[in-house]
């Protein structure tokens, strides 16, 4: 497929209510607070220390940060770091992390990913090295073309694959609905065309993730709402529906889940 096509069949759902998105993070902001991140304990950070020369004149931008987990544990090793996210609750938390280990060189900025403009924030080729990890912020043609617009060494997107969440699945079947961020697999093709079209040489690294959960029937309630506002408006009626479903499941007041996937990391020098 050419360039041209691919663009023109890649986008992402424009009519998707931004509202929507934003409340579906906040919520999850809590869940995603991690002060234990290290280059020594996790994968994708070592790959990224391996293969991009990180010292005091890198500069390092992070794209749908979330609570900034990830940045701040590369920050005593780089001289700039910059993360972006749409939901104010997760910058919140990424900024509380940033004063807790007294970094003042990172910084965390509002901001939805789909619509920004790169020449505005002054961002083209600004950065050594851009990564996206687990984020729905690159989802598509362009997004992932101004991630790499704003890179001068190195690029990293990480995305679960083959992804299964026994927990949330059960609770969109419940409502007659699919999960919307079931589509990793065609991402990960569209950016090989993309890469390899614009004559990069990306390389793939595979992580398998097993994971259990345990959640109370009210929080999977919640969760599942704010999944399925991404797609319609829900209503007393589907809260109703979920929590007669979770509680049928549940265990003193618990329900269990399971989440199985493939997590790729693509990189590229630019």
């Amino acid at each position: 497929m050419e360039l041209k096509e691919l663009r023109a069949a890649w986008r992402a759902d424009a009519g998707r209510d931004r509202d929507a998105v934003v409340r579906l993070w906040d919520g999850m902001a809590s869940r995603f607070v991690r002060r234990d991140v290290t280059l020594e304990n996790n994968v994708f950070l070592r790959l990224m220390a391996e293969k991009s020369e990180l010292s005091e004149k890198t500069a390092v931008l992070d794209l749908g940060c979330g609570t900034g987990s990830y940045i701040l544990a590369l920050a005593p090793r780089i001289g700039r770091g910059v993360g972006c996210d749409i939901s104010a609750e997760m910058l919140s938390a990424a900024r509380a992390g940033a004063g807790e280990k007294r970094l003042d060189n990172v910084e965390f900025l509002r901001l939805d990913w789909q619509t920004a403009d790169i020449d505005e924030l002054g961002w083209r080729e600004k950065f050594d090295v851009v990564f996206a990890h687990m984020t729905p912020a690159v989802a598509d043609y362009d997004t992932l073309d101004k991630m790499v617009l704003c890179a001068r060494k190195h690029c990293y997107l990480t995305k679960p694959c083959r992804r299964t969440d026994l927990l949330l699945d059960a609770g969109m079947d419940v409502l007659g609905l699919r999960r919307r961020d079931a589509g990793g697999d065609t991402m990960m093709e569209n950016t090989f065309a993309y890469l390899w079209r614009k004559g990069f040489e990306p390389a793939f690294t595979y992580e398998h993730r097993d994971n259990e959960t345990e959640t109370g029937v009210e929080d999977a309630v919640s969760s599942a709402l704010r999944w399925a506002a991404l797609q319609r408006e829900t209503g007393p009626e589907d809260e109703e529906k979920l929590r007669e479903y979770y509680a049928s499941v549940a265990g003193n007041g618990k329900v269990k889940g399971r989440t199985v996937s493939t997590v790729v990391t693509i990189d590229w020098a630019v």
